[in-house]
């Protein structure tokens, strides 16, 4: 399995047992766009599921039908989604994204790596100490 994977979109990358994906500056997000992402990324894992860390902080725009796309298919192969936002526009976008097209699993918003970082090892341990 590959550890690194770029397109037009975002660059994914494999450490220590989470899938960290950047977003480019300014990318806009339409439905073509989404299918593109969730794919590459569902190819990049492998058939595998895994702790999903995305950072959106430099996304320009999400449409509406992406959003959708996003918050079903784009939950296939996630135990966990920690998004990640520094502007407050889009933590803003990030928080209706949650409320309002409520992804498959369980995915939660913070402003830094770190405390996003906590969050998936934290539910890592747990998965890994029930199996």
């Amino acid at each position: 399995m590959n550890t690194y994977h770029e397109n037009n979109y975002a660059t994914y990358s494999l450490l220590l047992g989470i899938v960290y994906v950047y977003y480019k500056k300014d990318v806009v997000i339409d439905l073509e766009a989404a299918k593109e992402i969730v794919r590459d990324r569902l190819q990049f894992q492998d058939g595998r599921s895994y702790p999903v860390l995305c950072d959106i902080t430099d996304v320009h725009y999400v449409a509406y039908e992406a959003r959708t796309y996003l918050a079903f298919y784009g939950s296939q192969l996630t135990d966990h989604v920690a998004l990640v936002c520094r502007q407050m526009g889009n933590y803003r976008m990030a928080e209706f994204f949650i409320g309002t097209d409520q992804p498959l699993q369980e995915t939660q918003l913070f402003t830094n790596e770190a405390a996003a970082l906590e969050f998936l090892e934290t539910l890592k341990k747990k998965n890994n100490d029930l199996s």
